[in-house]
């Protein structure tokens, strides 16, 4: 029996469903209903309110991004490799994580199954990773603002990296090898200073500020790497 190809990253699967379920406005939707639930079920009573609705926000992003994530990705474990940057990140910038070793081992064996070729990419991939990311931000800083911010902010390039395709300038001077492994670097980097610059103070309105100055320096090193949307 001949083996059949393989669907392109960010496609469908084959299967009787109606295409209707795939399309952007239901993946924003269940986007926002497990980022709401995934703060509520980490953050202790001390946190903002302002927590779940933030979280369902930058979920909906993410499954509606989702996609052009995986474009960028080609079947090489951004979304995992992504996943893993931000909580190691956050491990080394924020205290009260330890739990954090432990999910990070499971988003790591995710990470290398992609890259062995035993795993698939699809857009609930991007947001179960997006979505582990967020509880385990959640619940290792519900008691200091500063550390809310950072961890909702260390999604990242999960969300700024499609962004980054469709911004106007050059083309890509970075090998093309060398696009996932320093995508991950600068999460990491991104991540480890939001903890330290922000992770550890409680002021709501400067970290806000360091983590939007943060993101476009972001931004812009993706748009560097990636280069714009085929």
């Amino acid at each position: 029996m001949t083996a059949q190809p393989l669907p392109p990253p960010g496609s469908p699967p084959a299967s009787s469903a109606p295409s209707w379920l795939w399309t952007w406005p239901l993946r924003a939707g269940l986007g926002a209903v497990i980022g709401w639930v995934a703060a509520e079920v980490g953050a202790s009573r001390r946190a903002g309110g302002w927590v779940p609705v933030a979280a369902g926000l930058l979920l909906a992003a993410v499954a509606t991004l989702a996609p052009t994530l995986l474009a960028v990705s080609r079947g090489r474990g951004l979304a995992p490799g992504l996943a893993l940057g931000s909580l190691v990140g956050l491990y080394a910038g924020v205290p009260e994580t330890e739990h954090l070793i432990g999910v990070s081992v499971a988003v790591a064996v995710i990470m290398v199954g992609h890259w062995a070729g035993q795993t698939e990419e699809s857009w609930p991939i991007v947001l179960a990773m997006s979505a582990l990311v967020v509880w385990s931000a959640v619940f290792g800083g519900s008691f200091r603002n500063g550390a809310l911010f950072a961890g909702l902010a260390s999604l990242g390039l999960l969300v700024l990296a499609p962004i980054a395709t469709r911004l106007p300038g050059p083309g890509r001077i970075i090998p093309d090898e060398l696009v996932v492994p320093l995508l991950i670097a600068a999460q990491v980097v991104y991540t480890v200073a939001l903890g330290r610059l922000v992770g550890l103070r409680d002021g709501a309105v400067e970290g806000a500020a360091v983590v939007a100055l943060a993101a476009g320096l972001l931004i812009v090193v993706a748009r560097v790497v990636v280069g714009p949307r085929r």
